[in-house]
């Protein structure tokens, strides 16, 4: 029981532990909030495993890296005439996103129409702009909703290697 009763609100202590071992039972957490330690993280898939572990199945993991600084472009999904993804257009996008100057792009945010896409079309257009970023400037990814446990399945489901950080929604 870490959570202390502070003036009618809950305060949360902080405790550390080192990502590659937490300290911590399975399954011990509704709620993981790490701040800036993935640039410090030599093996970022124990991390992750570890955070994993110590969250309960239906649990939420914030991670916070202060690496990314500037500005940063949510992305839209090009559509062409017939209502399809303009695949072609993607990379266009995407170039002009970096010459612009922007520090940092927004892959899947609420601007992408992440739902009007399958699930096919989503995979696709991430890859997509991966493929046209070629690692020229960190990629955030929007994995969110309004349903906590397919965020985190959909979390978990996802290749996050080329992605610096997570931007997720609230549910509402």
């Amino acid at each position: 029981n870490l959570a202390k009763i502070n003036g009618g609100g809950i305060t949360y202590p902080e405790i550390f532990g080192i990502g590659k071992f937490l300290p911590f039972l399975d399954n011990s957490f509704d709620f993981v909030s790490c701040y800036s330690v993935l640039p410090y993280e030599k093996d970022v898939d124990k991390f992750f495993s570890e955070i994993f572990r110590i969250m309960k199945p239906t649990g939420v993991a914030v991670i916070i890296i202060m690496n990314l600084k500037g500005l940063g472009v949510a992305m839209v999904t090009p559509f062409n005439q017939d209502g399809n993804v303009d695949f072609d257009a993607i990379p266009k996008v995407v170039e002009n996103i970096i010459t612009g100057h922007a520090d940092y792009i927004v892959v899947m945010g609420t601007t992408a129409e992440v739902s009007a896409l399958s699930d096919s079309e989503k995979k696709a257009v991430i890859n997509a702009i991966c493929d046209a970023n070629q690692n020229k400037v960190p990629l955030v990814i929007g994995i969110g909703g309004n349903n906590t446990t397919k965020v985190c399945e959909e979390i978990q489901a996802t290749d996050l290697s080329p992605f610096q950080a997570i931007l997720s929604v609230s549910p509402y």
